[in-house]
């Protein structure tokens, strides 16, 4: 019986964090295609990380078997005929050594943030410790040209592979590729949302006895809340007295701080657990999204499943995603984000945009359902 081997591995923890946002998405394809096909599955997952008990549950309840990445190698498994056909949920240079053995290989690539998007002169801010300060110094050298493109030529290997076959998560990321990647055959590329990650998870009650504009991930740089801060502090004297702005991702705010003049208006917080995440959402009277780069964007979704407007970045996937049912602004401009907060006060811009949320988020997550059995139906259908 042909087998797919399912590489799990690169779902495990990066640093110190259990999860990650290529992790989660392979484990809801995992658990879709251990339902759909368990007998031609085999696992590769280190046995020494972090496994989630519901991955594990899965595994021994449908007997899977499974390979441990610390000790085994992919080459090996392949040259034992334990599978024919490699699925991965990001691309991993190791699987260059597959090439010479001609193996099938279909993998995920989420998008090319290190071409399409390499600095920001805001970065520094965002810095935590010596190395991050170090990467940002560096980022503005030559030396960054060079990083880039190390990457260019490893990722054009994946690319040029005759037997492998590339999910990408939304028509951005295709054009990406195949704008950095012309020799490309674009049926080469298939696209598939990103899958709904909501797990069933209740909001927590509601965390505030104020109204408030929320903010996520804002210690990347990438997801540009600082621009945020800055448009909402020049405006709270005037226009938004009443309201705070509180900013998930934080374990201080101080770098923040220093630049703003209302340091009262704003809550710092930590990442939350999944209910307080959930409630955050729920209760905001708007998420401001000023993303400068998205492969896909999960954020605005799952703010708009309850109903809560969006003010978003129009660039990379963000469009495609949010459609028509958010106001947008320029992320580099403090002043166009300020003024579409300015412009989601008024009452009736709020309720447009709150219905509009409800109805975009229902059809993403239709399209979602369906790209999801879509890329498992991909996977399966390889070994037929």
């Amino acid at each position: 019986m042909k087998k797919i081997l399912f590489d799990l591995s690169v779902c495990q923890p990066i640093g110190d964090s259990k999860f990650h946002g290529g992790g989660v998405y392979g484990y809801i394809v995992f658990k879709r295609l251990a339902n759909l096909c368990p007998e031609n599955l085999i696992v590769y997952i280190n046995n020494d990380a972090f496994i989630p008990n519901d991955i594990l549950a899965i595994i021994q309840e449908k007997n899977i078997e499974t390979h441990n990445s610390g000790t085994e190698k992919i080459t090996d498994l392949y040259c034992q005929n334990k599978f024919s056909v490699l699925y991965s949920p990001l691309w991993s240079d190791s699987y260059t050594e597959l090439f010479p053995l001609g193996v099938r290989i279909i993998f995920t690539q989420h998008g090319l943030r290190a071409l399409e998007m390499n600095r920001d002169k805001y970065e520094y801010i965002y810095a935590r410790d010596f190395k991050s300060r170090l990467k940002a110094a560096i980022k503005q050298t030559f030396l960054f040209k060079y990083i880039q493109q190390k990457y260019y030529c490893s990722f054009q290997k994946a690319l040029s592979y005759p037997n492998s076959q590339i999910i990408t998560v939304s028509n951005h990321s295709k054009s990406s590729i195949l704008y950095y990647y012309p020799f490309i055959d674009s049926s080469k590329i298939t696209v598939c949302y990103s899958p709904d990650t909501s797990d069933g998870t209740e909001p927590s009650q509601r965390q505030f006895d104020f109204e408030y504009y929320l903010l996520v991930s804002a210690n990347r740089w990438l997801k540009n809340s600082f621009r945020a801060i800055l448009a909402f502090d020049r405006i709270i004297d005037k226009q938004l007295s009443t309201k705070k702005m509180v900013v998930i991702g934080l374990t201080t705010g101080n770098a923040f701080l220093k630049k703003i003049k209302h340091p009262d208006s704003f809550v710092f917080l930590p990442y939350l657990d999944r209910a307080d995440l959930e409630a955050a959402y729920k209760y905001a009277y708007c998420l401001i999204y000023p993303s400068l780069n998205e492969g896909f964007g999960y954020p605005p979704l799952e703010a708009m499943k309850y109903g809560v407007p969006i003010i978003a970045s129009p660039l990379a996937s963000i469009p495609e995603v949010c459609g028509d049912s958010v106001l947008y602004a320029n992320p580099y401009s403090v002043d166009e984000i300020a003024m579409r907060i300015i412009q989601i006060e008024n009452a009736e811009e709020h309720k447009q945009y709150s219905s509009k949320a409800h109805i975009r988020q229902k059809h993403i997550a239709n399209v979602q359902a369906e790209h999801l059995e879509q890329l498992v139906s991909i996977i399966h259908n390889s070994i037929k």
